[in-house]
């Protein structure tokens, strides 16, 4: 399957997709959700290559009611800082793909994409940036 990514000005804003987040089986098992009851919230991501882990604004974990399961230090481009790790599902919105995905909490609210995906999700695609074009798709492959 190819998504074709969402490029306004990719050399200055980079490559863009919607997902779908969503928390963790093992927390809808223990809350009894129903497939109807499952709290999701549809962010644009920005693709982020130099990021280990995928990360997101505060305001969907609030909007999940998700706990975080560690807090791990987290390395910037500035400085280095603690913050806290959940468990979730980058779903693929309209389709059957599923991510499970470890997301560092971020302050995101003046950006506007509320998520980032990084290599932990990116590992399951092929990523083309067409910089020429200004065009990027996101193949996935698992």
């Amino acid at each position: 399957m190819k998504i074709e990514l969402i490029s306004d000005h990719m050399a200055e804003e980079g490559l863009h997709m919607y997902v779908d987040i969503m928390p963790p089986l093992e927390f809808l098992r223990e809350k009894g959700f129903t497939k109807k009851e499952i709290p999701m919230v549809r962010v644009r991501a920005l693709i982020d290559t130099g990021a280990k882990t995928c990360a997101i604004d505060r305001s969907i974990v609030t909007a999940l009611g998700v706990p975080p399961y560690k807090s791990t230090p987290v390395k910037t481009p500035l400085f280095t800082t603690v913050s806290e790790v959940y468990q979730l599902i980058y779903k693929i919105p309209g389709k059957e793909e599923y991510f499970p995905v470890i997301a560092v909490a971020a302050d995101l609210k003046a950006d506007d994409c509320k998520a980032l995906i990084g290599r932990d999700f990116l590992q399951y695609c092929r990523l083309t940036y067409d910089g020429a074009e200004e065009t990027g798709t996101l193949e996935i492959l698992k």
